[in-house]
């Protein structure tokens, strides 16, 4: 008896532990069942890996060295309870993901553009108000690259191995009806090589533009934007066409969502004039209007610029206008302190510029480029009054300018009398080739020397230059050189050139 007693305490307290065993298993075992238990303790699987296609992947060689490497996995959320593995992406390749945003399902087949920043900051300043460059993402699709994404919605595109030359990608995409805009500036996140696009449906609005009579005015420019911001810049655009001056502004919503103050700002869309208070009609991103909206202009006056060279002629090259408008300075004030109120680039092809609607008792800075360098600089005041129109004829620093020098052949005779075509290809000041070179024609005389007359921007001091020496016998030779400018509205000196092979 004494030893059962003893027993006994033992026995019940084993008893209380296999019970209290078998209570922690069915508690976990229900656990396991319950959706909130599954979230706070995951059950731990491996996630399947994906590799390109061999037709996307990178050449194997380089793969391999990427996979060798200690850089640690990427993963990006491909739903809403699972991830995928991305593979490696090797460091003169960037992984473009694109997704439908509503699912992060993968799009196969989305095609894609992208360019970088600098070719894009080029583009506008050649097209100034061209209406092909309107939005961004249209500017991209035209004179970016492309590609297609895979069946897993890859994309594997090239940049510079080297991050630091690396710039800001634009990158836009498209499937069916879904559509998105990204900027990735890959400086400000050196570790990651991916791209992730969420395509969303192609959310537009549309604007109609009319005057203060209410008659609709086709070619001008309705703008998306936040209020009180340079709607000039920061904003989506789309040129008014038809008769009824129609502009469709697409990708509104995706557009706003790359401001990290989108939520806490005021959306709206205006029209690019110059006026001291634009017309700003506001607008519920989270309910776009279906039916247009129409911008009504105040009653406006009218600028019309014509463009002559500095020797009165005609001005017949492109020329390019960055037409910055700004209040007037206020009487008696010393500061010479205006507002700016809207930069507009124009071009003017035919040497004149009409600006059809700009606000009243506004100043205007002109500043006209031809082939790249400055040749107009000042300040114009525009109408006063409704209805006024505000002629100014501009006398641009650009101009004939004698470009000289010598022809030797190589026994040192002279190439006199010989047809001789000068074409001006660049400015050296501003290193970038002109849209068509400029050209002159004339002749050696007797002394080997000449002396031709080609009509060009006057603010270089140095161009380079291209001569065709066209021989009486037939042949033709090629010459490169250097032509230097001494001093202002003085002669480009090309020095002694000597034919080739002679």
């Amino acid at each position: 008896m004494t030893t059962r007693a003893r027993l006994a305490p033992v026995v019940m307290t084993a008893l209380a532990g296999a019970l209290a065993v078998v209570a922690w298993l069915l508690f976990v075992r229900e656990g396991a069942d319950d959706p909130a238990q599954r979230v706070a303790t995951p059950r731990q699987r491996s996630a399947p890996v994906v590799t390109p296609d061999p037709a996307q992947a990178p050449p194997p060689a380089v793969a391999k060295s990427s996979a060798a490497s200690s850089t640690p996995s990427l993963r990006l959320a491909s739903g809403a309870s699972r991830e995928e593995e991305l593979p490696a992406v090797p460091d003169d390749l960037l992984l473009i993901v694109v997704r439908r945003a509503e699912d992060h399902a993968p799009l196969a087949g989305a095609t894609v553009s992208w360019a970088g920043e600098s070719k894009l900051a080029l583009e506008r300043d050649w097209r100034g108000g061209d209406e092909s460059y309107v939005d961004e993402d249209e500017l991209v699709e035209e004179v970016g690259d492309h590609g297609v994404t895979d069946a897993r919605g890859f994309l594997f595109v090239p940049c510079d191995r080297n991050a630091r030359f690396r710039e800001r990608l634009v990158v836009c995409a498209r499937c069916d009806a879904l559509w998105a805009l990204v900027n990735f500036d890959e400086r400000r996140s050196p570790t990651s090589r991916i791209v992730t696009v969420d395509l969303v449906a192609n959310d537009a609005i549309r604007v109609q533009i009319v005057d203060a009579d209410g008659k609709p005015q086709p070619g001008l420019v309705a703008a998306f934007g936040m209020r009180g911001q340079d709607v000039g810049r920061q904003s989506r655009r789309a040129r008014a066409e038809g008769p009824d001056a129609i502009a469709t502004i697409r990708g509104v919503a995706a557009f706003a969502r790359l401001f990290s103050d989108a939520d806490r700002s005021e959306w709206g869309v205006s029209a690019l004039v110059p006026q001291f208070d634009p017309v700003f009609l506001p607008v519920d991103r989270n309910s776009l209007p279906k039916e247009p909206l129409v911008v009504k202009l105040p009653p406006c006056g009218r600028l019309l610029f014509t463009f002559v060279a500095s020797d009165g002629t005609p001005m017949l090259r492109k020329a390019r206008v960055a037409l910055n408008a700004m209040t007037r300075v206020a009487p008696g004030d010393t500061s010479g302190r205006r507002k700016v109120l809207l930069l507009q680039r124009l071009v003017a092809a035919n040497g004149a510029l009409e600006v059809p609607f700009v606000g009243c008792g506004l100043e205007f800075e002109v500043r006209v480029e031809v082939d790249h360098a400055g040749v107009f600089n000042e300040f114009v005041n525009g109408p006063d009054s409704a209805g006024e129109t505000v002629e100014r004829t501009l006398k641009l620093d650009f101009g004939p300018v004698p470009f000289t020098g010598t022809i030797l052949r190589g026994d040192d005779a002279p190439v006199a009398n010989e047809r001789v075509t000068v074409r001006v290809l660049a400015s050296r000041t501003v290193a970038q080739p002109f849209e068509t070179p400029c050209i002159g024609e004339g002749a050696t005389d007797e002394k080997k020397v000449f002396s031709i007359a080609v009509t060009i921007a006057n603010s270089a001091d140095s161009y380079d230059c291209e001569l065709f020496v066209h021989s009486a016998t037939g042949a033709e030779h090629t010459l490169n050189a250097v032509a230097v400018v001494g001093e202002k509205n003085g002669a480009a000196r090309l020095g002694t050139l000597r034919l080739p092979g002679e």
